[in-house]
């Protein structure tokens, strides 16, 4: 019943499958891990199809939230003083609470938390990740970039019935 309704939901939109692919890639919490098995189970795109359209569709909001967070917190920090408390006592608890797996696993944390294909992870924490650490951003993009192909793949396989998985996936 909700297959049905999210079906003709999805296709009663006037825009292509794959659009709506990337679409559903860009939102957060559901990324890849709703637009590759939506893609090819409601929307009738191919695995390969699905899994590419997914895969440049999550990168949008990570590449935003890269190259965008500096800029932002900058432009907040120095048009407000309470902007600066909040964002920098935020910002030094997320350095404090991870500074244990930052030290273990140093700049490779990024790939690490953007190859987990669970909620709270994907492509836009591990952009927020390297943010928060200071990751340079070219080599930020590497480890986002390997990540999601990997969280990808986990997800495709996983949808294909490779992998046997939990319900809640």
């Amino acid at each position: 019943m909700i297959k049905q309704a999210l079906t003709s939901a999805l296709t009663s939109l006037p825009l292509p499958p794959e659009i709506l692919t990337v679409l559903i890639a860009m939102l957060p919490v559901l990324e890849i891990r709703a637009a590759i098995p939506v893609g090819h189970g409601i929307l009738g795109l191919s695995w390969f199809s699905a899994f590419a359209w997914s895969y440049f569709g999550s990168l949008i909001p990570g590449l935003v939230i890269l190259y965008a967070t500096e800029p932002v917190l900058g432009f907040c920090n120095q048009r407000s003083r309470t902007c600066q408390r909040v964002i920098g006592r935020a910002l030094e608890h997320t350095r404090r609470h991870f500074a244990q797996q930052h030290e273990k696993f140093g700049h490779l944390l990024v790939l690490v938390i953007t190859a987990i294909p669970f909620p709270g992870f994907g492509i836009w924490s591990g952009a927020l990740a390297a943010a928060v650490f200071g990751v340079e951003k070219r080599q930020a993009l590497k480890l986002m970039l390997v990540g999601n192909v990997i969280a990808s793949l986990v997800v495709l396989l996983v949808s294909m019935g490779v992998v046997k998985a939990a319900a809640f996936l």
